[in-house]
């Protein structure tokens, strides 16, 4: 028997709060869910909607900015930026077409079929971001000490992995609408 109602609680609050978020986040859209060991973030999705992934490049360290397009439960590669050789970067000899300009080359037309998730090995420094809807979000901002990264999406709301989460006392982040400044 517990003496303080507060410390009764304490075991109840990784439940506590993944009720919460679920009341609160709509469960029957697509969600893009971001993870790593430590932390997960969640966007919600609309079909056709597309989002970025931009880094500095690892060996030439220049921008490059991989785009990404969310269709019928899955993720297609749509597009490609580099400002350099873009060495490691997910191109394929006689997809889609080059064009350049502005000191930049864009890789457009693409329509490549990404598999279900999409591993990320972000290294420090590197500053690796999301952008969705507009906004960007720097993954360093959820888990300084990561560097391996899941990119996937879910058709509802992942109702078990927030649990999971939560329940190792990880960091949670549902991100409609909210970016970084960085």
């Amino acid at each position: 028997m517990c003496r303080r109602a507060k410390f009764c609680l304490l075991p109840a609050l990784p439940g506590l709060l993944a009720l919460a978020f679920m009341i609160s986040a709509p469960v029957v859209r697509p969600y893009l869910v971001v993870s790593s060991e430590r932390a997960v973030a969640l966007w919600p999705l609309r079909e056709g909607v597309a989002f970025s992934l931009s880094y500095i490049h690892s060996v030439n360290r220049a921008p490059v900015r991989e785009d990404y397009l969310y269709r019928n439960g899955k993720i297609f590669l749509a597009g490609l930026t580099v400002q350099d050789f873009g060495a490691g970067t997910p191109f394929l000899s006689g997809e889609g077409r080059w064009e350049y300009g502005g000191g930049e080359m864009k890789l457009v037309g693409l329509e490549r079929e990404m598999p279900p998730v999409i591993y990320l090995h972000a290294w420090p420094g590197n500053g690796y971001r999301l952008l969705v809807g507009g906004k960007a979000f720097a993954l360093d901002s959820l888990d300084r000490e990561s560097r391996l990264w899941e990119i996937r999406t879910y058709p509802r709301l992942p109702v078990r992995l927030l649990a999971e989460y939560l329940r190792r006392g990880a960091n949670v982040h549902y991100l409609a609408g909210r970016g970084c400044s960085r």
